[in-house]
């Protein structure tokens, strides 16, 4: 609908507007008059208005009804209606402030109004809460149960605050909220026993209510209707559950009948490979008949095409975890050590539960409560760290240097005990680079990318960024409502993203819902690489129609499909205490199939059903014929192709034995300990100088390395780097300006669109490589002809022990030779 033929609407909310008003001024007229009428309408009236209003502002495209809202709430001393109908108008908007907003709720909850009171209630139990600040949700959570269990509050009140309290708490708050219900299923008073079953069917629990529940069904009246409404919901489910279960015991029995009848052709072609294979093969012992048939699966969807693929239940759950990106924990990257096979502590993740009890990168986790991980695996040891949140967990850490005897028998002197809390695997990583320059990099496009990708750039814009660097290299994808979102923070309103094109559906376009969070005036740079992928393709090919961005790097990775997860089987089925419509660790189990104890997910199917096109109908997928042959490269051509900086697989090789030896880690720790304020600078920019980390020559000296003094400089540069961002509690992005030749392009391009030479920068102009040199040919920093000496005899030396002698190595040579001739 067009903004001329809402004016109607628009007119008939605001009265006292004019024909030259524009939109913008005919809705915020139109928000002021309806909040500043909004007490004097019934809760009920003043829900309707706030959603007609809502839906107006969606198709006024040219004006953002979220910052009008916001300007209005900023009024702190609104009548109790009037933020009860802003806060609604803004939680249906487009990332709300939750934290204002739950404040701003929870301040209600004492107005002199019932039903205000009420409504301020429901509100506080809408899904969108669950993303508010969990400190915050905390504090409310604890007072609403503390006006639940308060005895001098009436009966209707406190059911009211115990069902907004389990809406909002964990395991340990369901249950305090539960028992207030319950105990007034014991009342003398009729009405107060009816509402106290009907709260309780409200939070899905029907077993204590279902007696209480029949009785109030044979009245009339609305909570007549509401009682019978929850008891055919359970008979529903509960036929369900009986109908599933006889399925399977049907499915069962016709596959016992099946067997022993002759089998189909291509049936018995299966179950003979499977014969032929457990009888003959040589290690025929580690396969068990289900992982050949998942095999058999997944080579038959493999053959379709390269995307399409079988999920074993342990696939899709680690697939599922890692969309999510939120799980109850303690909140570490972890690992099993390739050397010593102990369950070891990658690093903590920063804010989260590990990182505030002090565990560090490297801490080995030898015992989780009474239970050992020596010996175990990493999914059972996970298993155990993770839990509900607010419950605790005692670790025992042994670190290098400790008395090998306690890695059996650790000591209390290692415990430490962590709560467990709600974790956010980030994404998102975010810097101010020189010159006011803008970096994020998102990782994935999972759950929480678009609100997090937000927060950052408003974040970078309120220092003063003018340019902005988005790095989606490596990123292989995720949701395609994200991508829509991602791009929608760089795009107008209305804007169309992606078309999915499909043989069995009319094709579906998504479209930008809000108007552009960065201002058209400050231009940008998308970085793709080779693993760029799906979503990734989505938001730069987008962004590149439109003109908005330039697009630097390597062609992407060319996945345009489109493919379903298709259950094959069925999951477990758990009960869903949060309310957040999946699995969570610490929830009972209500449907356990195999009987296990433990929530299972069936495989999936993840079959190819439909393509991408961007906005200008070009397809980003890479296409190939039957014999396997590319036809179409697709993926998304940069702007600028840039290829980074590859090491050469000798140099690998020595990276990997200096790693071992950990020569690297201890000098960089020790100059970390003793020059802390040096290493701050240092980390930002070390003018690629080897020299301004003191007593590196004597150090070098020391290595038995073919790698170049250059070389090491990296690696301490990168220790460094890794104990600063651990030190101040949030990561730096992978694209480090001085030593990243794609990101030192996207910055050579913001600054001539600026009109300026990186130059102008000294962190620039000591770091920058020229243009048009290869990045992997980069000149050794202040060597002397003694060191250029040493590299080339150790060159040749390897030559002559049959070491590798490739291209780049003879390329090596001929530069220490060039060097010494200079």
């Amino acid at each position: 609908m067009n903004t001329l033929a809402l004016l109607p609407l628009l007119f008939a909310l605001a009265p006292t507007s004019s024909a030259q008003d524009t939109p913008r001024e005919l809705l915020s007229k139109a928000l002021n008059r309806a909040t500043d009428r909004a007490s004097e309408l019934s809760v009920e009236q003043l829900w309707t208005e706030a959603y007609d209003l809502s839906e107006i502002s969606l198709d006024i495209l040219d004006v953002d009804f979220d910052a009008l809202v916001d300007a209005a709430l900023a009024t702190e001393d609104r009548p109790a209606g009037a933020q009860l109908f802003l806060i609604t108008l803004r939680l249906d908007g487009e990332e709300p402030p939750l934290d204002l907003l739950l404040e701003r709720t929870e301040s209600l909850l004492s107005t002199d109004r019932p039903d205000h009171r009420d409504a301020a209630l429901a509100l506080l139990r809408r899904d969108a809460f669950r993303r508010a600040d969990p400190d915050l949700i905390e504090t409310l959570t604890a007072h609403l149960l503390d006006r639940a269990q308060h005895v001098d509050t009436p009966p209707l009140e406190r059911m009211e605050f115990a069902i907004t309290a389990y809406s909002r708490g964990t395991g340990a708050d369901h249950r305090a909220a539960r028992k207030v219900l319950a105990g007034f299923l014991a009342s003398s008073d009729p009405t107060i026993r009816g509402r106290a079953a009907l709260a309780l069917a409200q939070v899905g629990d029907l077993s204590m209510a279902t007696d209480e529940l029949r009785a109030l069904a044979e009245r009339p009246g609305r909570d007549g209707q509401l009682a019978a409404a929850h008891l055919h919901t359970e008979d529903i489910r509960r036929h369900l559950e009986r109908e599933l279960t006889n399925q399977s015991r049907m499915y069962t029995a016709l596959l016992e009948a099946q067997l022993e009848e002759e089998a189909p052709t291509d049936r018995d072609a299966v179950e003979r490979l499977i014969r032929l294979i457990h009888s003959t093969h040589l290690e025929a012992d580690r396969f068990d008949r289900e992982e050949l048939i998942e095999a058999a699966l997944a080579g038959m969807l493999e053959s379709l095409d390269r995307h399409s693929s079988f999920m074993s239940a342990k696939s899709y759950t680690k697939f599922s975890a890692e969309l999510q990106a939120i799980y109850g924990g303690i909140g570490a990257y972890v690992g099993m050590d390739p050397d010593t096979s102990i369950f070891t502590v990658t690093r903590p993740i920063f804010g989260g539960p590990a990182y505030h009890a002090d565990i560090v990168a490297g801490d080995r986790i030898v015992r989780i409560d009474d239970w050992s991980t020596i010996g175990h695996t990493q999914d059972d040891i996970v298993r155990r760290l993770k839990g509900e949140p607010n419950t605790d967990v005692t670790i025992y850490i042994w670190q290098d240097g400790d008395d090998p005897t306690t890695l059996e028998l650790p000591t209390e002197e290692m415990a430490v005990t962590i709560t467990r809390a709600l974790v956010t695997i980030p994404t998102v990583f975010h810097d101010m680079l020189p010159g006011d320059i803008g970096l994020i990099e998102l990782t994935s496009f999972n759950e929480v990318a678009t609100r997090e990708v937000k927060e950052r750039m408003q974040e970078l814009l309120e220092q003063g960024a003018r340019g902005i660097i988005l790095d989606l290299r490596s990123n292989p994808g995720g949701l395609l409502r994200e991508a829509r979102g991602v791009a929608d923070l760089f795009l107008p309103r209305h804007k169309l993203v992606v078309t999915t094109e499909s043989r069995i559906r009319e094709p579906e376009e998504l479209f930008t819902r809000r108007a552009a969070t960065i201002p058209d005036d400050i231009p940008v740079v998308v970085l793709v690489n080779r693993q760029s992928a799906s979503a990734s393709e989505i938001v730069a090919g987008a962004l590149q129609d439109y003109a908005r961005a330039t697009i630097i790097g390597e062609r992407t990775f060319g996945k345009g499909s489109v493919q379903n997860l298709i259950p094959f089987g069925r999951d477990d089925v758990s009960i869903d205490e949060n309310g957040n419509r999946r699995h969570d660790e610490w929830e009972e189990l209500r449907i356990d199939h195999d009987e296990d104890g433990e929530f299972d997910f069936a495989p999936r199917v993840k079959l190819t059903i439909a393509r991408y096109l961007l906005p200008s109908g070009r397809s980003i997928h890479r296409e190939r014929d039957s014999e396997g042959t590319i036809e179409n490269p697709g993926g998304v051509e940069p702007d600028i192709t840039i290829k980074p900086r590859i090491w050469e697989a000798w140099q690998l090789r020595e990276i990997s034995i200096l790693r071992k030896q950990k020569a690297v880690q201890t000098f960089t720790k020790d100059l970390f300990d003793g020059q802390y304020d040096r290493m701050q600078q240092l980390a930002v920019c070390d003018d690629r100088n080897p020299l301004n980390y003191e007593g590196f020559e004597d150090f070098f000296a020391g290595l038995e390395t073919r790698l170049t003094q250059e070389d090491v400089r990296l690696l301490i540069r990168r220790e460094l780097r890794r104990l600063i961002q651990d030190d101040r509690g949030y990561e730096f992005p992978r694209g480090d300006f001085q030593e990243d030749t794609q990101v030192q392009a996207a910055l050579q391009h913001l600054f001539e669109t600026f009109g300026e030479d990186t130059s102008d920068h000294p962190e620039y102009a000591a770091t920058f490589l020229p243009q048009g040199s290869d990045p992997n040919r980069a000149p050794t920093a202040l060597a002397s002809r003694e060191q250029f000496l040493r590299d080339a005899h150790i060159l040749l030396a390897g030559a002559r022990r049959g070491q590798e002698v490739n291209e780049g190595t003879l390329d090596q040579i001929e530069d220490l030779l060039d060097e010494l001739d200079s």
